[in-house]
């Protein structure tokens, strides 16, 4: 996405955060001045992650959903992702109005996922981790295992148990693997350029 995209793309979820959260009706693209170039049109999965920051250089996580396969166009996912990621994570209660003010708002666009025959192949860091074994799936963005400083054996550890599966099961010749890329923004990216 262009950067002007990327802008867009946050002013509509700050704006679309903050109607939902203050129980107003959601805003009109229109009303917000964003345009649907032809980015906003394509069929991309989106994370949106909220984060608390209760320090300069710490985030505690707030809510994060998404979806990796797209079933609609990249602004309408914005949309529904951003009032999901505020209410309907079943890790966290809703956002309240009071949370507003100390919320960073992050999003991730993401390329089509694909097989790979072994997690040797996982860049850690740059790709995205889907790991599914029978019924069981879960999934990593990129940046988590940056953000926790895990090894690969630690990361994927981390997503057997995410998905309900026991902390080796990385290691069954039954569990697949795919990865996908991320463009990632956020809030607080676009102020420390406009900043620094």
């Amino acid at each position: 996405m262009q950067p002007e995209d990327q802008q867009q793309a946050l002013v509509l979820a700050r704006s679309v955060l903050e109607h939902h959260v203050r129980k107003q009706p959601l805003p009109v693209l229109d009303e917000l001045g964003i345009l649907i170039t032809p980015a906003f049109q394509e069929f991309r999965g989106v994370f949106i992650t909220l984060f608390q920051e209760p320090a300069p250089f710490s985030k505690i996580l707030r809510g994060c959903v998404g979806t990796i396969l797209a079933q609609c166009p990249l602004y309408e996912g914005i949309i529904v992702h951003t009032v999901n990621a505020a209410s309907r994570d079943r890790r966290f209660l809703a956002v309240r109005e009071e949370e507003l003010a100390g919320l960073v708002i992050e999003i991730n666009v993401l390329s089509l996922p694909y097989c790979i025959d072994s997690y040797h192949r996982i860049d850690l860091g740059k790709d995205g981790i889907i790991l599914s074994q029978g019924p069981h799936q879960a999934v990593f963005l990129p940046s988590v295992p940056i953000e926790w400083n895990w090894t690969l054996e630690e990361t994927l550890g981390h997503l057997s148990k995410k998905a309900g599966l026991s902390e080796d099961a990385w290691q069954d010749s039954s569990t697949q693997f795919q990865v996908f890329q991320s463009e990632s923004f956020s809030e607080k990216t676009r102020r420390n350029e406009l900043l620094f």
